[in-house]
């Protein structure tokens, strides 16, 4: 279990499986050195580890379609999916990251060589838009008017028969 803060409050975020991205993350440790056509080097396990963690953060944030690819330096991109919406994501062998928004026609935002504070920081604004945007997000309140959800009193019904149950055995 890992526990995950994201600045609301913090999430415990069970996994007890591995996510196919994650899974084909883990396989890039295998791919000999020359990979793409004699080029093409494998990931480090701290590349690796940090994309395998950023698609788990990924689906917590509700980007549950994704992704991975090997880059030819070790880089591993991860790429998430909603609707049109694409986030492509870069852990690039120093460590920073290269962040890309892409909305379906062109590209929207670009962040590159980003440390994870701030590649936190974009994917949660990215997350906040896609759920205050969604049909599935709920308004803190959906009432416009004081008048919206008044109750009208109800008459008192007069029981008809009394249930054996309730009457008193003398």
């Amino acid at each position: 279990m890992r526990i995950i803060e994201y600045g609301y409050s913090p999430m415990v975020l069970a996994t007890p499986s591995v996510s196919p991205a994650e899974r084909k993350i883990r396989d890039f440790a295998k791919l000999p050195s020359g990979w793409h056509f004699g080029a093409g080097a494998p990931p480090e396990s701290a590349i690796i580890d940090a994309a395998s963690a950023l698609v788990r953060d990924l689906v917590v944030l509700g980007f549950t379609k994704n992704d991975a690819f090997p880059g030819i330096e070790g880089e591993i991109g991860v790429s998430a999916y909603s609707g049109d919406e694409t986030l492509e994501i870069i852990v690039e062998i120093d460590g920073s990251y290269t962040f890309a928004r892409d909305d379906g026609t062109e590209e929207t935002d670009r962040k590159e060589r980003i440390d994870a504070r701030a590649l936190k920081r974009v994917l949660i604004d990215a997350s906040k838009e896609l759920w205050n945007s969604s049909a599935f997000y709920t308004p803190p309140s959906t009432t416009k008017r004081a008048n919206d959800f008044r109750v009208s009193p109800s008459a008192t019904l007069r029981t008809e028969a009394v249930f054996r149950s309730f009457q008193l055995v003398a």
